[in-house]
């Protein structure tokens, strides 16, 4: 006998391979995914035994990297969570998650910031010549307004170029990080595999 319940439900967790996928919170495509599946379930009371069973449509399937997966299981209670790439939700399948190269965003966060501090130091330097050309003696206000562009033109370059330098680094080690786990995930997976084909080799073997 079936019986169906709202609070029923079925979680699955499993390995994929496929092709290069891009996921939400990772800096490169991956070949191996881990992919967890929640939907609703029936039980069904037959010889004596329990059955569950899963709706083929999901409540919700989402897709992480090996690194991320590890993370999720091992960061309990900390922050908000690990990014993951929703695939399902309430049966729907989402749109492919659009892929960002890391190193090309800071490429061109570096290239804003220096475009910035060019335009700075442009009006720095028009407002000092204007300054110096319309007065022959400098005032205490005039020489404040030079000094302080120049301090925070300072603290621009030696604090926050150096901040932005750490950032890169650390998604650089982040992004070696996410290809170790890509190149394991892939090594694993053959492993795997060809231990199961092995196997399947003696049991035929044995039959015979």
């Amino acid at each position: 006998m079936k019986k169906q319940h709202e609070s029923y439900a079925m979680l699955s967790i499993c390995r994929t391979t496929g092709s290069d996928t891009p996921l939400f919170g990772s800096s490169i495509k991956h070949s191996n995914t881990i992919r967890l599946r929640i939907a609703s379930a029936t039980v069904d009371r037959n010889i004596n035994r329990d059955w569950y069973h899963a709706n083929h449509k999901p409540y919700i399937e989402i897709e992480m990297s090996t690194s991320q997966f590890a993370e999720a299981i091992t960061s309990l209670n900390q922050g908000d969570g690990v990014p993951v790439t929703l695939k399902y939700l309430n049966g729907k399948r989402t749109e492919e998650c659009p892929f960002k190269n890391k190193r090309q965003e800071f490429e061109n966060d570096f290239e804003n910031k220096m475009k910035e501090l060019s335009h700075r130091l442009d009006s720095l330097t028009k407002n000092t010549e204007e300054i110096l050309n319309s007065k022959k003696n400098l005032v205490k206000k005039d020489k404040e307004i030079i000094l302080t562009e120049i301090a925070m033109l300072r603290q621009e370059i030696n604090s926050n170029m150096a901040y932005m330098g750490s950032c890169f680094n650390e998604q650089m080690d982040k992004t070696v990080l996410e290809a170790k786990g890509e190149v394991e995930g892939f090594i694993t997976n053959k492993i795997i595999s060809t231990g199961i084909d092995s196997l399947k080799n003696e049991f035929k073997m044995l039959e015979d």
